[in-house]
């Protein structure tokens, strides 16, 4: 039985990367899915990424393409895409291919065993030592405080069930943390491994200080302590500028 498949991922400063990533979904996609989507965020970047994406979605309807008009990060950027997802399961993959596009049927696979989310993970990735203690503490927030099976790790490669993506997507708080949502949700969730690619374009936006900011983040806003909760803020996630 074939599915039905929403991709969501965010983009930013990757014009040198779509062309070659929307390739290898639809490669991948067209002889597994009875149906599937692409929708492509841009959180405003300052390259030419809108443009490339642009040009994709008058090619193809199957792909939308959605600018943000400030930069809202890569966590609501996501959330952005989540809300225009239609179909049975939702992929979220990053831009830059360090992401193997024919992994999704690993993870399609592994999630109709039963599970309700299956996070893509990879084996022997090397990190600077201060990005790794960043990592880690955010592994131990979600070990402790949202209870995750201390067995699974979470990724920006995963797929979800539709029913989570409609939870997901009801959050109204300004700070978004997808795993952490997706996680109070439902604790049926499982990995699948898979080697790690170089970065063939760029390099990662994320050190230890961001890390710190966003374990910080995570404590005010999805711990249970009623201490933090008046510094819990809501508002506006993310604007629209322009979709295709």
């Amino acid at each position: 039985m074939k599915s039905s498949v929403s991709v969501v991922i965010p983009v930013y400063n990757s014009e040198k990367s779509l062309q070659e990533l929307y390739n290898n979904l639809t490669s991948t996609l067209e002889g597994f899915c009875e149906k599937y989507e692409i929708i492509l965020v841009d959180d405003c970047s300052i390259d030419s990424s809108f443009s490339v994406m642009k040009e994709i979605s008058l090619k193809d309807n199957r792909v939308k393409s959605i600018r943000l008009l400030k930069n809202a990060g890569q966590q609501n950027a996501i959330l952005c895409g989540l809300r225009y997802c239609n179909y049975d399961y939702v992929i979220n993959m990053d831009d830059d291919l360090q992401h193997d596009s024919q992994e999704i049927i690993n993870l399609i696979n592994k999630i109709n065993e039963g599970y309700n989310i299956v996070y893509g993970i990879t084996r022997e990735k090397q990190l600077c030592k201060y990005r790794s203690l960043g990592l880690k503490l955010i592994n131990s927030f979600f070990n402790i405080v949202i209870k995750k099976p201390k067995d699974v790790y979470i990724s920006s490669f995963r797929a979800f069930r539709k029913e989570v993506v409609d939870y997901i997507i009801t959050t109204d708080t300004k700070f978004v943390y997808i795993s952490a949502l997706a996680l109070k949700k439902t604790k049926n969730v499982a990995n699948v491994y898979f080697d790690h690619k170089e970065r063939k374009y760029g390099k990662s936006n994320y050190n230890f200080y961001k890390l710190f900011k966003i374990f910080i983040k995570l404590c005010t806003y999805y711990s249970k302590n009623p201490f933090v909760k008046p510094f819990r803020r809501k508002g506006s996630q993310y604007k629209i500028d322009t979709i295709y």
